[in-house]
């Protein structure tokens, strides 16, 4: 039984875990060592230090003039409800178009949405093996595998994107990074293991054991497959260039972003369902652990708002081109787990 009450503890623990105890004993010693040297300094309230450092970098004239102006400005705000942060990040991440832009966007992810469920991606023959076992345990574990390493590559895919959202800013401001930004980490969170609601510590809610990879790879053990195989599996050259859709497009945020919003569409309209039921052909209990988690439709949608934001019309046919290119390489990959299949 994993609690999720104290994310933060969790988190400490699960650092501590991956320490042998002795080495962990001695750097936690030299770590006080640092501590005990340091000048005098009280440390006791970090948030009170934190803002008697920033109120001393101004003047202090200058520091009242900012104050009385930030006073009008709470006092002017709107209520600000926390209620939703998925559909405020949403909402934030809209009003950084101007509304026509927006809907012509809207129109063209549309386009896009029609030629993904065209596509023989959507439509692959290896959909209809899910109920027929792997030719054998080799195939079955080729399998495993890879998808193992791609849902490693999409998270990295999540994450290289909080970083490459910045490039929004010269365009649309920093409203639109921050947007970006917020929506982004909303999706990072789920996929490391934090969940919603409060809890009894009023702590942020999760643990690490709980992140979409280690999950799958709780589920793999079932069936004998362990983590460092996951994690050193030579790729097949689909999977490979499955991979790279991601990979090569780190440094362009719009181009990430629209593979991102391919993906997601694509895992919740076809890949997730199937992958249950061929999990269920191997054996594994899908009412716990990964297969239970449901991932998929929030992302899907939470990565379209991106996309449409990411976009100007001057996009619209290199999208397009990316869309077609990256559907036909992830329907190669299928047509290689289809000659696994019996």
């Amino acid at each position: 039984m994993i609690s999720i009450d104290d994310a933060r503890t969790n988190g400490r623990r699960v650092v501590q875990e991956t320490l042998e105890g002795a080495l962990w004993k001695r750097n936690e010693e030299f770590s006080m060592e640092l501590i005990n040297n340091e000048a005098m300094i009280s440390i006791d309230d970090a948030r009170t230090n934190g803002r008697r450092v920033v109120q001393e970098t101004l003047e202090g004239a200058l520091w009242k003039r900012n104050e009385e102006f930030s006073m009008e400005l709470i006092n002017n705000e709107a209520m600000i409800s926390i209620d939703d942060a998925r559909t405020n990040g949403r909402r934030v991440v809209q009003e950084t178009l101007e509304g026509a832009l927006w809907k012509r966007n809207e129109e063209f992810s549309m386009e896009l949405i029609n030629i993904i469920n065209e596509h023989r991606f959507s439509h692959h023959p290896i959909y209809q093996t899910n109920h027929s076992p792997f030719r054998d345990h080799r195939s079955e574990k080729i399998f495993y595998q890879e998808y193992g390493q791609l849902m490693e590559v999409v998270t990295h895919g999540v994450i290289h994107a909080l970083n490459a959202c910045t490039q929004l800013q010269s365009r649309l401001g920093t409203k639109a990074v921050y947007g970006a930004r917020f929506l982004l980490q909303i999706n990072l969170l789920d996929e490391l293991g934090f969940r919603t609601g409060q809890t009894r510590s009023r702590c942020y809610a999760g643990h690490p054991y709980l992140s979409h990879f280690m999950q799958y790879a709780e589920s793999m053990s079932q069936i004998g497959i362990s983590v460092q195989e996951l994690e050193t599996h030579r790729l097949t050259d689909e999977c490979g260039a499955f991979c790279r859709c991601f990979t090569n497009n780190y440094g362009d945020y719009a181009r990430l972003i629209c593979v991102l919003a391919l993906f997601d569409k694509v895992f919740a309209d076809t890949i997730s369902e199937w992958s249950i039921e061929v999990a269920k052909s191997s054996g594994l209990d899908v009412s716990q652990g990964y297969y239970s988690i449901g991932v998929g439709g929030n992302d899907a949608t939470d990565t379209w708002y991106l996309f449409r934001q990411a976009i100007t019309p001057e996009h619209y046919q290199e999208m397009r081109v990316l869309t077609l290119e990256t559907l036909e390489t992830w329907a190669v990959w299928l047509d290689r787990l289809l000659t696994l299949s019996c």
